[in-house]
């Protein structure tokens, strides 16, 4: 009995061996925290909904406050979801909106797209462009919401998905009115770097890769014809 009893703990501690064993990659991540993306590449950004608790706070721009019931509201500035892909310096950002329609922005040679859900596309050189990547933080250099994460900001290895990731976090003061302080969380990929999600500004950001593509992107026809237009108007030969 006593060397069954020996024999069931020599093999509870292997597997407990074999479990520690199994946790591959370091505890704690070293810079850089966040992978670039690769000269060919491509992922999907799913954007949660965002519930916005209170209704008859805010006036619409006749100056009247809506009447609606408590909901969650998708504000209608926010995607549900980008695509994005990169060919070496070219990228195209693919927006789906809360009803569903699409439009895109790309940055190409010197030039920086950004098309309105109406279809109107307007053109700026991409020097003058960085003002603007300021304010619409969807058209961020590499993957969007990661430009905070420091190894200040590490808490722990976690798993999420099924996905071993380092965990990070910074809690920012809030802002001049702000009643809930809502920290930055990330989620990165052990094994590569590649970010699994981001929360920020009350959002959840999933990310995904896709396949990337196999050759270089090319300017779609209305977005040449902009660009044509945009030269002229410029003087730009």
């Amino acid at each position: 009995m006593k060397k069954i009893i020996l024999f069931v703990a020599l093999l509870l501690g292997s597997i407990l061996d074999l479990r520690t064993e199994t946790k591959e990659g370091p505890e704690k991540p070293e810079a850089p925290f966040v992978a670039e993306p690769a000269d060919y590449s491509a992922w999907t950004i799913t954007v949660s909904k965002q519930k916005l608790k209170e209704t008859g706070s805010k006036t619409s721009p006749g100056g009247t406050a809506p009447s609606t019931t408590p909901e969650e509201v998708w504000d209608s500035r926010i995607p549900t979801q980008v695509e994005n892909f990169k060919t070496e310096k070219i990228k195209r950002e693919v927006y789906t909106w809360s009803k569903g329609q699409k439009s895109e922005n790309w940055v190409y040679d010197r030039y920086f797209f950004s098309q309105y859900q109406t279809g109107e596309i307007d053109v700026l050189l991409v020097d003058h462009a960085s003002v603007n990547l300021e304010e619409n933080p969807w058209n961020a250099k590499g993957y969007i919401g990661t430009d905070w994460i420091t190894g200040d900001s590490f808490v722990r290895r976690e798993k999420i998905n099924g996905q071993d990731c380092f965990y990070f976090v910074l809690t920012l003061p809030p802002k001049k009115g702000a009643k809930i302080i809502e920290p930055l969380e990330a989620y990165i990929r052990v094994s590569d770097k590649f970010p699994v999600r981001v929360i920020r500004q009350g959002l959840t950001l999933d990310f995904r890769q896709s396949p990337a593509p196999s050759h270089l992107l090319t300017l779609p026809e209305a977005f040449d014809k902009a660009l044509q237009e945009f030269k002229q108007r410029a003087g730009i030969p």
